[in-house]
């Protein structure tokens, strides 16, 4: 839960990351539900939480970090 005006910090790895050999034979993590960046930054939107360009890809685009406000386009 998140008040109006609250901030949502951020830290995700991404369906690219996910892909990767590396993740695949190291770590385990789920198989569907992945997402890349822009989906990522759209379901917050649609959820109410405004990043715009508060936010960063870093790893060749692995992880994407940022922050949004909720209920706030500024």
């Amino acid at each position: 839960m998140l008040r109006p005006g609250g901030l949502f910090f951020f830290e995700e790895v991404t369906r690219q990351a996910l892909n990767r050999w590396f993740y695949r034979a190291f770590l385990v993590h789920p198989e569907h539900d992945r997402f890349d960046a822009a989906e990522l930054i759209a379901e917050l939107a649609g959820n109410g939480i405004h990043v715009q360009n508060r936010r960063a890809e870093r790893f060749f685009g692995d992880f994407i970090v940022g922050v949004g406000r909720k209920g706030s386009e500024s």
